[in-house]
């Protein structure tokens, strides 16, 4: 299991209570996944063509860096997921 930095981020700022700093540190006992650099992202927008499916740059960077590490993404948002399956299909 692998976690997104920019996940863990979201997770904080989305606000964890009283045990933030008990849940922040057992979270980052999970391998990190990589941050991906932005031209590889935008180069990744263009070549699984991403423009139109309503996906934002944050899901962008977590797609690739899901594939980069030939991981499986695990996502409540609908739109999100939906991409992810389509590319998993290719």
């Amino acid at each position: 299991m692998l976690l997104h930095p920019w996940v863990l981020g979201e997770l904080v700022l989305g606000g964890l209570g009283r045990r933030t700093a008990s849940i922040v540190a057992d979270l980052r006992t999970l391998q990190s996944a990589p941050v991906v650099p932005d031209t590889c992202v935008l180069g990744s927008i263009d070549h699984h063509p991403l423009p139109g499916t309503g996906i934002g740059q944050g899901d962008a960077q977590l797609l690739a860096s899901a594939r980069l590490r030939g991981a499986y993404l695990r996502t409540h948002d609908a739109r999100l997921a939906t991409v992810w399956a389509a590319h998993r299909a290719r």
